[in-house]
């Protein structure tokens, strides 16, 4: 709040919540003195109420800030239907927020600035893996449309502001190859173990994480894949 203050004295008129994860939501309450809309995904909700004790009981004890244990949580009070838009006119810019299908969560939105052309999207991870909560085939679907959409920069949920193609592209690849790799293994009749044993663990775009989120994007991806 006091870095917006340094920047802008005008009132916080809507606060967008792109999805139901910790890093993405905590603090939400140090915005509400103007009594902003608050708007996200309509499914939003649900999954705020299911793991905001969990989630921030877990962030407590990685960083043992005291300040968590008061933390409450806001829930939206405008809804996005899934696949559907609202528009946001600030006078000079205009926004539109998106709902996404399942992809990274089931509860994804984006924001896009009609006049600057720049895309804020959780569902893009720069730098460092995605970790596929939701859908491997949904969130590569998704990532294909925002590629026609005309774009001149994202900020991604995680990594430095980039330009489409950069952001987008090894995250298709990634899940190209995994999505390919799976399939040949349920072909073959392979279980999960022996997928998890023998798949490919190259780190081929150099990702940070890549140790820690891999195999349970195998294990997502092989699940949600065997159902086709």
């Amino acid at each position: 709040f006091k870095k917006i203050r340094e920047i802008s004295k005008l009132p916080i008129s809507h606060i967008i919540i792109t999805h139901s994860h910790p890093d993405h939501f905590l603090g939400t309450e140090a915005l509400l003195k103007d009594n902003p809309v608050i708007v996200g995904h309509e499914n939003l909700n649900r999954s705020l109420i299911n793991n905001f004790e969990f989630y921030k009981a877990l962030q407590f004890n990685l960083t043992k800030d005291a300040s968590l244990k008061e933390t409450k949580l806001i829930l939206a009070n405008k809804f996005v239907k899934k696949n559907e838009t609202f528009k946001i006119n600030l006078g000079d810019r205009n926004l539109t927020i998106k709902a996404w299908s399942s992809g990274h969560t089931d509860n994804d939105v984006s924001i896009y600035d009609e006049n600057s052309k720049i895309f804020w999207s959780e569902n893009i991870f720069v730098d460092r893996i995605p970790s596929i909560r939701a859908s491997i085939l949904g969130w590569r679907k998704n990532l294909k449309e925002i590629q026609e959409l005309d774009i001149n920069k994202i900020v991604p949920g995680h990594g430095p502001i980039i330009s489409k193609k950069e952001a987008i592209s090894p995250m298709i690849d990634y899940f190209d190859q995994l999505i390919s790799d799976i399939r040949n293994f349920h072909k073959s009749n392979k279980s999960l173990d022996f997928v998890l044993k023998n798949i490919s663990q190259e780190n081929k775009q150099g990702w940070l994480l890549y140790n820690d989120y891999h195999m349970g994007n195998i294990t997502k991806a092989f699940t949600e894949l065997e159902w086709e």
